[in-house]
C-alpha cells in the first residue's frame, strides 16, 4: 500500500508544511488525489492488506487516504 499511495500522502505532508502547517492544504493535496485515482487503484488496493499502523503524520495520511479509496 506504501508504493501506491505514499508519494501522495508525501505530497500532502509536504504541501503543509510548505504552508506553515496548515493542515487544510493537507487535506486539500489528499482530496485532490481521492477525486483523481483511477478505478485500477482501488482494484488493486482490494487485493492488498490496509495500510500499517505507523509513519507518523504522513502514515496518518497514508491510512485516510487507503481508507477513503476502500469505501
Amino acid at each position: 500500500v506504501k508504493h501506491i499511495l505514499g508519494a501522495a500522502a508525501h505530497a500532502a505532508r509536504a504541501r503543509e508544511l510548505a504552508a506553515d502547517g496548515d493542515p487544510a492544504v493537507a487535506a486539500d493535496a489528499l482530496a485532490w488525489a481521492r477525486a483523481h485515482a483511477p478505478a485500477a487503484v482501488t482494484t488493486v488496493l482490494g487485493r492488498l492488506p490496509a495500510a500499517p499502523a505507523e509513519g507518523g503524520q504522513v502514515g496518518e495520511y497514508l491510512r485516510g487516504l487507503d481508507g477513503a479509496l476502500r469505501a
